[in-house]
């Protein structure tokens, strides 16, 4: 009885602890990419910031997207820190397309379907402009905001927008035809 009794008191005291600390989600900390060498780190995503596209398909190459970023919780909008653009190569589609490995170019291989890759587009966020306390929204043009030299070819893209507070946020488009 005594045993039973001693059990019952720690695990009070344990759930008394364990209630009286107040963790938050902000409390989480996110990862810093640039001060590790870590391979396999999770990014995390915004779960209350919403993309969105004026268009999800277009028949050609657009000569911009209009872009939207919305709070879906009424809270302000987290501040843009870049826009990439990343294009899933598919090996049905893409047969002879190729992947940068630190500068070392290799054919998609046989046993994989399909992976994103960024491709030399960089768009600063800062330029969105605030439309209203939970939405930014602007032009992002694909030609003028490429670092290199890249062609835009038919296949599904997305765009990947990384916030201030470390998180990131993702939607798909897709290009018909090159004409």
């Amino acid at each position: 009885m005594k045993k039973v009794i001693s059990l019952l008191i720690v695990f009070s005291v344990c759930l008394c602890f364990l209630c009286s600390l107040n963790i938050k989600a902000t409390d989480v900390k996110t990862i810093d990419t640039s001060k590790t060498n870590i391979s396999n780190y999770r990014i995390p995503d915004s779960s209350f910031q919403k993309i969105y596209l004026n268009k999800e398909e277009f028949s050609q190459v657009p000569k911009y997207i209009v872009c939207t970023i919305k709070n879906t919780f009424g809270d302000p909008v987290a501040s843009c820190e870049a826009i990439f653009i990343e294009k899933n190569y598919d090996k049905l589609y893409d047969r002879y397309v190729t992947k940068n490995f630190g500068s070392i170019y290799q054919p998609i291989t046989g046993g994989e379907n399909s992976r994103w890759e960024r491709i030399p587009f960089e768009f600063d966020g800062a330029k969105l402009r605030q439309v209203s306390k939970q939405r930014l929204a602007g032009l992002i043009y694909l030609e003028n905001n490429l670092t290199s030299a890249y062609e835009f070819t038919p296949g599904s893209y997305r765009l990947v927008v990384e916030y201030s507070d470390g998180s990131i946020g993702r939607t798909e488009f897709r290009i018909l035809s090159k004409i």
